[in-house]
């Protein structure tokens, strides 16, 4: 990424389906929306270990946004640690890189 200037992505499919999951994924989606309703998340999945656990996601942030990527993590961290401090995020960062206020027009 740093050497080209482009992403490459793996998908993995598919994503685990179950209860808890489906709830945790409910709730990271309500706080990234609580930070701001633009913010969406994609490819959520967890590992449980016996200590932690990691909450897996991307973070889709719109073109423009008013926080850094980092600013964008550090919050959805802290709402995260508090749901649970075992929860550890891993967070990619996303971007929409066309304007979809006027993509809609």
């Amino acid at each position: 990424k740093a050497k080209h200037h482009i992403e490459a992505v793996i998908h993995m499919d598919p994503v685990v389906r179950d209860e808890r999951t489906d709830g945790l994924r409910r709730q990271v989606a309500d706080l990234a929306r609580a930070l701001d309703p633009a913010l969406s998340i994609h490819d959520f999945r967890i590992t449980p270990g016996p200590r932690h656990t990691n909450l897996i996601f991307d973070v889709v942030v719109p073109y423009g946004f008013r926080l850094s990527d980092s600013q964008v993590c550090v919050e959805l961290e802290k709402g995260i640690k508090q749901l649970s401090p075992r929860y550890f995020p891993v967070i990619q960062v996303d971007h929409s890189y066309v304007d979809s206020r006027t993509s809609q027009r």
